[in-house]
């Protein structure tokens, strides 16, 4: 069996703390473009009126980015990294679902008014 010398040993020891150490610190730092990007991806949807058409999938996203920031301030990375690729799907996914409702919303109101017009003109055919 092969003997790992002390200074085997000590350098092994110090590399594994410098590595944890600057991976630890730079990591959160790290995060910040990507929380910035889930920011501005619940703000889309809530220009494109998430808060009305899709309000579960954009509070999901909301607590998703601030359980992510929970998770930086912890220095749990890999959970901030999980939950902030979360929380941008969920924006993501309340603008396009905002979108799409406000437009179904649209088309019905648009049905409604056809069909009250052929109903007005029906009765001023009937009436003449």
């Amino acid at each position: 069996m092969k003997k790992i010398s002390a200074t085997q040993r000590l350098v092994a020891t110090g590399a594994i703390v410098v590595f944890s150490l600057l991976s630890g610190c730079a990591a959160p730092q790290n995060l910040q473009p990507k929380i910035l990007t889930v920011e501005q991806s619940i703000q889309s949807a809530k220009a494109v009126n998430a808060e009305t058409y899709s309000p579960e999938a954009l509070k999901t996203a909301e607590g998703k980015l601030a359980e992510a920031q929970s998770a930086v301030a912890a220095q749990n990375v890999a959970t901030a990294v999980r939950l902030l690729d979360e929380a941008i799907s969920d924006a993501e996914y309340a603008g396009i679902n905002a979108t799409t409702e406000k437009t179904k919303k649209e088309v019905a109101d648009l049905r409604d008014a056809i069909k009250k017009l052929r109903s007005e003109i029906r009765k001023l055919s009937a009436s003449e």
